[in-house]
This record gives C-alpha cells, structure tokens and sequence, in this order.
C-alpha cells in the first residue's frame, strides 16, 4: 500500500511540477507580415516532456487554439502558435484564421488542461476581463433522421381509380374526402393520396376518422 501511494503521490507532483513549468508569450504586433503572422508561443522550462494533449490556448474572449492529440514539449523546447493559415512544421502550428486573434492595445493569452484548468497566463498592455473557457467537451453525434413510416393501402384498385376508402369506376367523379384507397402500381400516386389524408385531416375537413383507421389488409378491386 505504502508504494501505491508513493507512486501517485510522485504522479500527482510531478503533473503540477509539469503545470507549473509551462510559460506563455504573445506578440500581437510583429514588425512585418499580415496581421495573422501574430502568434502565441508556449515554453516548457522543466526538465522533463510534458504531453499537450487536450490542451488549450485562449485569448480574453475564450477563442481558443487546441492542440493535437500526442502533442509533446520537450525539455527547454517550446511550440509556436501562428494566428493565420499555414503547413504544420516542427516547433511551428497554424491556427488557420483569416483575422488576427490576439489585440494589439492589451490582451489576455490562458493556456488551460483538457479538465478546463488554467495552466499558464500572460497578459499585456490594458488587459480585458478574462472569459474563463471551461472544458472542452467533444460535440455529441447526430442520430440520422428516421424514416416516416411507410403506409399501406386498405384497398388497391387495379381496374377503376381509388375514391376515399374504395375503388370507382375511371369514368366517375369521385366525391369522397381522400381515403387508404390506392392505384394499383403507383406507388407514386399512393403516396400522394396518403399524404393529402394527413393534410386533409388536419385541416379538419372531414373529423372523427383517424388515419391509422384505413389500415387494414391490402385488397383488390
């Protein structure tokens, strides 16, 4: 039991030693290129790597720069954040905006853990109040849509036309409400028939007959 709890002990310490070495710096206005060439660079000043992963630099307004999964800064090394578009490099990332991040009149640079934790800070010039980013939480998956559930007709009319929940001869005029009552081999048609039913229905022009009421075994003529 002793060693488990030295070993975690020397875990926890040696991640707030690793915390505590982290460094940042912003220069909002280099001396040449577009206003994107601003950049952010963190510094790790111990003496051990300390992995990035899940981890954040944000501006005042929580706009935020996340670093890759496997991301490692070696001992003494430090990365480089370009606010604008870019190829990835050694030592170099590019956020990939076309407007600049980072104000040039004074601003707030945080880096911050996957768990939302502050970890680094470095402000300049007239400070602003600092919107903390809190964690990062993955989007959730969208579900894809379900279909609607396909109807079946009470009755398929193969000679004549379909009129409300029966079948009539082509030369009648139907003077039914639209019915579960389809054309035989169009499919189309009965598709259309079933969904002025819902129109109908809702409108309110015939009440009292539900839908789901028509289904009933598929018949012929």
């Amino acid at each position: 039991m002793r060693i488990v709890l030295t070993l975690f002990a020397t875990a926890v310490l040696a991640a707030a030693a690793s915390q505590d070495a982290l460094r940042l710096h912003v220069e909002a206005d280099p001396s040449s290129g577009p206003p994107t060439s601003e950049f952010v660079r963190v510094y790790n000043e111990s003496l051990a790597p300390i992995g990035l992963d899940g981890f954040r630099v944000c501006d005042a307004i929580a706009t935020c720069y996340a670093f890759a999964p496997a991301t490692t800064l070696a001992p003494g090394d430090s990365i480089t954040v370009v606010s604008g578009q870019g190829v990835d490099a050694p030592g170099i990332r590019y956020w990939g905006r076309r407007a600049a991040v980072w104000n040039n009149d004074g601003d707030v640079a945080l880096l911050v853990d996957a768990a939302g934790e502050e970890v680094a800070r470095f402000g300049y010039g007239a400070q602003p109040d600092v919107r903390t980013p809190g964690r990062a939480v993955a989007p959730r998956p969208t579900r894809p849509a379900s279909p609607p559930p396909r109807r079946t007709c009470c009755r398929v009319c193969t000679t004549g036309k379909a009129c409300g929940n029966s079948c009539i001869s082509r030369s009648y005029t139907c003077r039914q409400p639209p019915g579960c009552a389809c054309n035989g081999g169009d499919e189309e048609y009965a598709a259309a028939i079933m969904a002025q039913l819902d129109l109908t229905a809702t409108r309110g022009s015939w009440r009292g007959l539900e839908p789901t009421s028509f289904l009933c075994p598929v018949d012929s003529e």
